[in-house]
């Protein structure tokens, strides 16, 4: 049996706040400019830090470069993800509900230790996969 961790539960909570959120459609504050915030928020910085949680940049040394990758994890997620639904002709809400059930998932994998940057950037061939993801996302990106 797996045992959960209180960082993981919070982080589930907090999905599902954003999946609420985003169903109710900002709720009260629709159109304001707290609504703004609240959203980018939850669409960009909660997905970033799921994904960069999972990949173990988390837990990088300097402050500034743990945001960058927060940034880009979030963006590189919504944007591809966002991209393969406008291929599909998907509605804006599958997609939202998708993005959250795909954060549910990343919430619960165990973080990945932090690995020596000059050994993680060699091309390997068990690193294949992940450029092969990349490749997928890039022409995902630019078949939109």
């Amino acid at each position: 049996m797996t045992r959960l961790r209180p960082s993981s539960l919070l982080l589930a909570a907090l999905i599902l706040f954003s999946c609420l959120y985003t169903v109710a459609r900002s709720g009260p504050i629709q159109g304001s400019t707290a609504a703004l915030v609240v959203t980018v928020g939850l669409q960009v910085f909660l997905p970033g830090y799921v994904l960069a949680r999972a990949l173990g940049k988390t837990r990088l040394m300097h402050p500034v470069v743990r945001l960058m990758w927060v940034l880009v994890c979030g963006l590189s997620l919504t944007i591809v993800l966002g991209g393969v639904a406008r291929l599909l002709n998907l509605p804006v809400m599958t997609y939202l509900l998708v993005l959250h059930g795909l954060l549910l998932v990343l919430a619960w994998v165990a973080p990945r230790p932090l690995v020596d940057d000059d050994a993680a950037w060699r091309m390997t061939w068990r690193k294949l996969p992940l450029y092969l993801a990349l490749l997928v996302a890039c022409l995902t990106v630019w078949g939109v």
